[in-house]
């Protein structure tokens, strides 16, 4: 995905996009992901987005595989990194303790 949102996601199982690999199609998921590019609500691009994992769900094309965990090495003379919900690096307050 070149964009870290849920519709990056999403799209690539709406009818007739290039990454469709397993050839999805599903009018109802398509109006979803229709809604979910209009709106500008957070709070509805939330609900849509639910809506159109339920639908991938139900239909058996993704099946979930619980919380995903991982490790990072980090060197004790750094500090200041965080990531954010996206699992996104951001060194923007980086130090280095000598």
């Amino acid at each position: 995905m070149n964009r870290p949102t849920c519709l990056a996601a999403l799209e690539n199982f709406e009818t007739g996009h290039k990454n469709n690999f397993i050839q999805f199609k599903n009018s109802k998921y398509d109006q979803v992901l229709f809604d979910l590019r209009k709106s500008v609500s957070l709070f509805e691009k939330k609900i849509l987005c639910y809506k159109g994992l339920k639908v991938l769900k139900e239909s058996s094309q993704i099946i979930p595989l619980g919380k995903m965990e991982f490790s990072i090495l980090v060197r004790p003379e750094f500090t200041g990194w965080k990531l954010d919900s996206l699992f996104q690096l951001d060194l923007s307050e980086l130090q280095a303790v000598l």
